[in-house]
């Protein structure tokens, strides 16, 4: 998915382990009280990025689309590093290999 100009679209998701890590940290943290944090992935994913991933873990063919308009959905988690040590560890690489596995039956390395 890339806009007119060839510039990839971009998300930036939260692998649900990490929403557990922004919470514990949270809860950890007394100066986090009345406060709100971005909790998210590192970076904003390139959708070509996370299609080519997806691809080679399904064995799909990779689509590619072109849209008139670019979207990028990037979130800020500076203030979560700083304020209550949140640290995100999954990566798009990681949580598509890890979902995989959970599907084959195996596991995430969590349980």
């Amino acid at each position: 998915m890339t806009d007119a100009e060839g510039r990839p679209w971009a998300y930036q998701p939260v692998d649900a382990r990490d929403v557990a890590h922004g919470a514990i940290c949270a809860l950890e943290h007394p100066g986090a009280v009345g406060e709100a944090f971005n909790i998210a992935c590192a970076e904003p994913i390139p959708y070509p990025l996370a299609a080519q991933v997806l691809a080679e873990a399904t064995g799909e063919d990779l689509l590619e689309w072109q849209a008139p308009v670019r979207w990028l959905y990037d979130l800020d988690v500076t203030k979560a590093r700083a304020w209550i040590g949140y640290r995100p560890r999954w990566g798009i690489r990681e949580m598509i290999a890890d979902a995989a596995a959970v599907q084959r039956g195996e596991s995430d390395g969590m349980t």
